[in-house]
Order: structure tokens, then C-alpha cells, then sequence
């Protein structure tokens, strides 16, 4: 194998470990997110988005997030998200009676 094939091989494998890497990270975000959802874990859920995430109009940030979620998810929704290990999630909502 001459020095050219090789690092020809070595960039495929890095690629391609790179990518799976990737794919195995957005599976555990996936995870994480159904299992805070199901937790009602408000500060574990707005933690999985950036700083500057945007919330509504006008409105940014994680407190605001927070603030969003905990008024959506405890005052309007009971929520369980079904992961499975071939990746498909399944959201059942029902609306809390008022």
C-alpha cells in the first residue's frame, strides 16, 4: 500500500468515524429530550438548547424557554413521548381539562 492509498484510508475511516459519531450524538439529544419532556424536567429541557435560543417574538434566551415550557407543559398538556431504539418517536398529547 503506497502513502497516498493509505492516507486515502485513513481520511474514509475519519470521515466516516466522524459521521457516526455525529449520528450516535443527535440520537442521545433525541433521548435526553423525550426523557426531560417525560420527567417534566423544565431546566434539563431548556438545557439542551443554545443560550441565544429565540422564543416566540421578541423573546430569547433560555429563561424564556424555561418560562415557555414550564407554562406549556404544565398548565396545558399531559405528555409522553415513546423512544424506541430504532430511533422513531411517538408524542401522545392530551389536553388537560379545564
Amino acid at each position: 500500500m503506497t502513502d497516498a492509498t493509505m492516507n486515502a484510508t485513513v481520511e474514509t475511516l475519519a470521515a466516516r468515524l466522524d459521521r457516526l459519531s455525529s449520528l450516535d450524538e443527535i440520537r442521545q439529544l433525541v433521548a435526553k429530550y423525550c426523557l426531560a419532556l417525560d420527567m417534566r424536567a423544565i431546566d434539563a429541557l431548556a438545557g439542551l438548547f443554545p443560550d441565544d435560543v429565540r422564543v416566540g417574538r421578541g423573546l430569547q434566551g433560555r429563561k424564556e424557554l424555561r418560562r415557555w415550557f414550564d407554562s406549556t407543559l404544565r398548565e396545558q398538556f399531559d405528555v409522553t413521548y415513546l423512544w424506541r431504539s430504532d430511533g422513531l418517536t411517538l408524542a401522545l398529547l392530551q389536553r388537560k381539562p379545564a
